[in-house]
């Protein structure tokens, strides 16, 4: 691996509607995180509601207006300010104030 390549948070996307789990990817990347599949190990799970969370130190379920982070474990220091730029791409705030 060389150093350097893999320093954004890996993230995994779950949803089930391909038009939605687009707009996760793409918010996702806008935040500077990086998608992964399933089999990969991953600091974030992004999911809508409807679907289902899975096993990472940080879950984010995103609704109309609404974003749920839970906190399941220690993470890197790097995913803070990944999910707080994520928030503000899932929130319509561009700026990530």
């Amino acid at each position: 691996m060389l150093p350097g390549v893999y320093e954004q948070p890996a993230v995994h996307v779950i949803a089930d509607v391909p038009l939605i789990r687009a707009g996760l990817i793409r918010a996702a990347a806008k935040a500077g995180m990086r998608a992964v599949s399933a089999n990969e190990a991953a600091d974030v799970t992004l999911h809508s509601p409807g679907d289902p969370g899975d096993a990472t130190p940080v879950d984010v379920c995103a609704d109309l207006g609404r974003i749920t982070l839970t906190v399941q474990a220690r993470t890197s220091p790097l995913v803070w300010p990944a999910l707080q730029a994520l928030v503000a791409q899932l929130l319509g705030d561009e700026t990530g104030q």
